[in-house]
């Protein structure tokens, strides 16, 4: 008696791999390349407040005040830039998925 073991069979030993599309590796690479750049971004744009705000302090003559103004300025717009596209990234995801699933429902 020859017995194949089913989907429905599961072993902890051993985990279960799936292949990945070509398209899924894309998509993998697309979030992995978004996250490395999202800590560039926020550091750029804080750095670029704390720059601006010294050459405004510069030229005014009150050192901490643009500083720190611009210096805030640029981590609430950096936080927001992230915030956008990690939106962004989590409706391309969906959106993938969803085609998919319809493709798969396709195919049956």
């Amino acid at each position: 008696m020859n017995t194949k073991p089913s989907i429905t069979d599961s072993n902890p030993d051993k985990p279960r791999t799936t292949r990945l599309s070509p398209t899924q590796k894309t998509g993998r690479l697309k979030t992995s390349l978004l996250m490395a750049g999202v800590g560039n971004m926020l550091a750029s744009t804080v750095i670029a407040g704390f720059l601006l705000g010294y050459f405004v302090d510069y030229l005014a003559g009150t050192l901490p005040l643009f500083l720190l103004l611009f210096g805030s300025l640029g981590f609430v717009g950096g936080i927001m830039k992230v915030k956008d596209l990690m939106i962004a990234d989590a409706k391309r995801q969906q959106k993938q998925l969803l085609a998919q699933k319809a493709e798969r429902k396709a195919q049956k």
